[in-house]
């Protein structure tokens, strides 16, 4: 086999390698889910808050999850325990909206919207 047919393989090869390396990289990747809706724990509306439990899988395991009280324009943040369940807390009255996401490494979810119910006692 002569030097240049070896290096003109060794090109041939290379190229063919680089070729499957980058297609590997851009193979799509699921989204991510939304939250699951939270269970919303009225009586803590009393006190000015409202409180959002995400129960077992909720979320994904050791998420970071966000809520938003649009109504207030305020926020809080949490990060999921390994089976996906969160707590937040953050001001709210009755009929506002709160919007929630979660993140996972770089994917971050589309939201989930739910309304502040009345204070039950």
């Amino acid at each position: 086999m002569s030097a240049s047919f070896r290096r003109s393989l060794l090109l041939v090869v290379a190229a063919l390698a680089a070729c499957a390396v980058l297609g590997a990289c851009n193979s799509p990747t699921l989204p991510l889910p939304p939250p699951a809706p939270p269970a919303l724990d009225s009586v803590m509306l009393v006190n000015g808050q409202v409180v959002l439990e995400g129960g077992d899988n909720a979320v994904e395991p050791r998420a970071h999850v966000w809520c938003v009280n649009q109504v207030k324009k305020s926020s809080a943040d949490a990060v999921a325990d390994l089976r996906g369940a969160f707590v937040i807390s953050l001001p709210a009255e009755t009929g506002n909206t709160v919007e929630c996401w979660q993140q996972v490494d770089h994917l971050v979810s589309d939201s989930v919207t739910v309304v502040v119910p009345s204070a039950s006692r």
